[in-house]
């Protein structure tokens, strides 16, 4: 494992990372494998459909905050858009479970990141400036049907959802999708395929009945096997 994350850490730091002027550093550093290197890759490549659309990133979903992490390099060396990124979490674990979600145990609490600890890495990592991450890095804690309420409703172009459950994919999409820009890009964490779709059956249930009545269907990445989705134009 060590050798795949200072080969992921080499090749970011010798052949992309270098394109928007900084290295992998610190404890960000740390959090580097071959899994998130590859993410990092499939996040840049569909930023790309947003290259000339305005708007915010919001994330919901955000852990330990790697995708909010990637998300902010990319945004921070988007020369064209000057773009506030938006993160969500209850940073105290998961809500309780539907039936939808078909779970035998109780997730409540679960797969718990304190906003504390995110903090600190944000920080840590030494990318950003600290006029950058306190004026256009935004972490809004609370569990979703308190925390979604309180976006100011900017246009959106970036909508990244990684919150496991049908009904937080369900209250995030009824919240969010209005603002995403027509062309912008909602992408899911949880959508087709492995342990994802065994894991979090709810969580595809909840996207399709959502986009069912414009029959509109995520498009799977070839590479990463990812969903995501781009807001029609009309």
């Amino acid at each position: 494992m060590n050798k795949i994350k200072q080969s992921v850490k080499s090749y970011l730091n010798t052949s992309v990372l270098p394109r928007f002027g900084f290295l992998v550093v610190n404890r960000f550093s740390e959090m580097l494998n071959d899994y998130t290197g590859k993410k990092f890759s499939y996040f840049h490549r569909i930023y790309s459909h947003i290259s000339e659309i305005g708007g915010d990133i919001v994330e919901c979903g955000v852990g330990c905050g790697q995708t909010l992490l990637i998300l902010s390099i990319i945004a921070k060396n988007d020369e064209k858009h000057k773009r506030n990124i938006w993160g969500f979490d209850s940073f105290e674990g998961f809500p309780e479970a539907t039936e939808e979600d078909k779970r035998k145990e109780s997730l409540k609490g679960g797969n718990y990141h304190p906003m504390q600890t995110l903090e600190e890495r944000l920080k840590a990592a030494r990318i950003f400036d600290a006029n950058f991450t306190e004026t256009r890095i935004k972490l809004i804690k609370g569990f979703f049907e308190d925390s979604l309420v309180r976006y100011p409703g900017n246009p959106i172009a970036f909508l990244h959802l990684d919150v496991d459950l049908y009904k937080s994919y369900k209250d995030c999409l009824s919240q969010f999708y209005p603002h995403v820009v027509p062309g912008g890009v909602i992408a899911f964490d949880e959508y087709e395929g492995g342990n994802d779709e065994k894991s979090w059956p709810g969580a595809r249930k909840a996207i399709d009945e959502f986009f069912a009545p414009n029959r509109l269907k995520p498009v799977i990445d070839t590479i990463s096997k990812k969903a995501y989705l781009i807001k029609p134009k009309t």
